[in-house]
């Protein structure tokens, strides 16, 4: 049971992560026009 435990602590730190990192990528995105013009 504490090996489920310690795997779905790092699944969601994981996931975490991730958010943070697409919030990132969306405001540079919405922060750059021109950027967003060249995708």
């Amino acid at each position: 049971m504490l090996v489920v435990q310690a795997l779905v602590q790092f699944l969601c730190k994981k996931v975490k992560q991730l958010h943070s990192t697409v919030k990132l990528w969306v405001l540079k995105l919405c922060l750059c026009p021109p950027m967003r013009k060249k995708l």
